[in-house]
């Protein structure tokens, strides 16, 4: 675990690389936007999305987006 967070913090492992994937936003008032692809039928292909956002007051917002932009999760919580 990191020891300073600020609103998210974002980790993997992916095969084939030495060291784990880690970054997170530079400021308190940062979030995130990623984007997950896949290859499907030979072609490149949306998976999910995974969007942090942080709002005025110190509410957090963390949302999983399918293929087609709806909303599959939704977590809120206070900062």
């Amino acid at each position: 675990m990191p020891r300073i967070v600020r609103n998210f913090f974002i980790s993997g492992e992916v095969d084939g690389r030495k060291t784990a994937i880690s970054v997170g936003p530079a400021s308190k008032e940062g979030g995130f936007d990623v984007q997950f692809l896949i290859r499907s039928a030979g072609e490149v292909a949306q998976s999910v999305r995974v969007i942090g956002e942080a709002f005025e007051g110190g509410d957090l917002k963390l949302t999983v987006l399918d293929e087609n932009g709806n909303d599959i999760h939704v977590h809120r919580t206070v900062r």
